[in-house]
């Protein structure tokens, strides 16, 4: 018994020393450690990252030093385009100009990296009419994302975008139509899965049956102002049911059956004429609960 006491004795002795002498311990806060425990701040371009400082013994202190190199810039995904140059702007509270650049054409595609259309795109197969007076495209050979149209062919102006011009094209997501041509032919654009926008340009009088069917990603389609256009095919915008809005010109004197049919996601059709054309298709519309706004301005 007197052993076991001895023995109890010695190990309580023992163990207040030691919880008294880390209790009693003077904590030094002088050492870097560089890892995620003790960092406070991430480095970002201006900044380097911060971390606290710490004792031998493992303890964070409050006061904290930079180390390592400054972060890299952080940029708004949108371009600022320019007359000969282009740069996005920076979104890590340095307002400088990141990836400031001169236009430069893609040799293929012919746009610059900031999506500026610079030149006529490769592969775009173009025709000159029986009469000699206008050009047309007829056709499209290549793979290009974005497809800029020549606004001239062989000293002639471009007027017209054909028949299947376009047609099943997935490759393609966006196309410049330039300011003077004046019809989209039937099936021009149809089944091209992939193309996103379009911008129709003022001097365009027609669009012809089924011209942008299937269009399956075609979330915008815009009429530029002063719009000519008289004319939408039956069909034009059938299937294509990522469109959420479109405004339709006072201009259109005749819409043909079923221009938005099973356009499912749009929501609201503006039109800016006052009332129901007499030459619209009474189904121009159909399965389609879209919202239609007359008179809108």
């Amino acid at each position: 018994m007197k052993k076991f006491l001895s023995v109890f004795l010695t190990c309580f002795i023992l163990c207040t020393f030691l919880f008294t002498a880390c209790n009693t311990h003077a904590h030094v806060f002088d050492k870097q450690a560089i890892n995620d425990e003790y960092k406070t701040s991430d480095a970002t371009c201006t900044k380097k990252a911060r971390y606290y400082y710490s004792c031998e013994c493992g303890e964070k202190g409050v006061e904290t030093f930079e180390y390592g190199d400054l972060g890299e810039h952080t940029y708004s995904e949108e371009w600022v385009v320019l007359e000969t140059h282009h740069y996005k702007n920076t979104t890590c509270g340095c307002n400088e100009k990141g990836k400031y650049g001169e236009h430069v054409a893609d040799e293929k595609s012919g746009f610059c990296i900031c999506g500026l259309a610079m030149q006529p795109t490769v592969g775009v197969v173009y025709g000159v009419s029986s009469d000699n007076t206008y050009a047309e495209v007829l056709d499209y050979n290549g793979k290009s994302t974005k497809v800029n149209i020549s606004s001239t062919f062989k000293g002639l102006p471009v007027k017209k975008i054909g028949a299947k011009a376009f047609y099943n094209c997935w490759s393609l997501e966006r196309v410049e139509i330039p300011n003077g041509v004046i019809s989209i032919a039937q099936n021009a654009f149809k089944d091209c899965a992939f193309l996103e926008s379009i911008e129709i340009p003022a001097s365009v009088i027609n669009i012809g049956n089924d011209a942008f069917m299937s269009c399956e990603r075609l979330k915008t389609i815009t009429f530029a102002k002063g719009s000519k256009l008289e004319n939408i095919g039956a069909q034009a915008f059938m299937h294509c049911r990522s469109l959420q809005k479109i405004v339709i010109p006072a201009s259109v004197i005749e819409m043909g059956v079923y221009v938005f049919h099973s356009c499912t996601n749009l929501t609201d059709i503006y039109c800016e004429v006052e009332s129901l054309p007499n030459d619209w298709d009474i189904n121009w519309k159909t399965d389609c609960d879209a919202v239609i706004h007359w008179g809108y301005k």
